[in-house]
């Protein structure tokens, strides 16, 4: 039984993969267009929120195919517009559970949905204050950092940034708004840059 269980699954497997690729690609398009950002790949509950509607697509196409409930014979046609279907009308639909409010279904994948791009948010706010930490143990001096800060705004950011700093009491404070702003104006590869062209000054032994 499990032989031939398994040896079920293989079969099946090319089928898996089309539907595999036809949903990542919608999902890709999809986050892309609203976060311009493909930075999602990185976050567990992408992965989380894919791999979950991947199972209920497969779990569809199976049943498609086992009770033949669209008559298209070609199976690998079944597994390209299973995805599709299942993201544009299954997963819209509330079912009655017990009482006399249904299930929405797309109210919980569109919470699913909120919670991987929720998840992108979370990652990139803690990869910018690992940023701003290491940009403030560099060795750049302030002066060094408001020319950085210079060469990342317009002159009216700048200038409000600037007449904010000066009015701080004392320079630990002044390097905290410049790595601040710094982190804020730049991508995240041009912010490493800047703290491997002023590294962390050696602890003296």
């Amino acid at each position: 039984m499990i032989s031939l269980s398994l040896q079920y699954f293989v079969n099946e497997l090319p089928l898996y993969a089309v539907s595999a690729i036809i949903l990542f690609l919608w999902d890709l398009v999809d986050l892309f267009t609203e976060l311009k950002t493909i930075d999602f790949f990185r976050v567990r509950t992408f992965w989380v929120y894919y791999l979950s509607r991947l199972g209920f697509s497969i779990a569809i196409l199976e049943a498609t195919i086992a009770l033949a409930i669209i008559s298209i014979t070609n199976s690998l046609v079944l597994a390209f517009i299973t995805p599709l279907i299942f993201v544009t009308l299954l997963q819209n639909l509330v079912v009655q559970v017990g009482g006399e409010k249904g299930v929405n279904f797309g109210d919980v994948f569109a919470n699913f949905r909120q919670t991987a791009i929720d998840g992108l948010f979370l990652r990139q706010k803690g990869d910018k204050a690992a940023l701003k930490s290491q940009l403030l143990q560099s060795g750049a001096t302030n002066v060094e950092l408001r020319t950085e800060c210079t060469l990342r705004s317009i002159p009216d950011e700048f200038g409000a940034l600037d007449k904010t700093v000066q009015a701080q009491p004392d320079e630990p404070s002044k390097r905290i708004y410049y790595a601040s702003a710094i982190v804020s104006w730049s991508d995240p590869q041009d912010v490493k840059k800047i703290i491997r062209k002023y590294p962390a000054p050696k602890n003296s032994s």
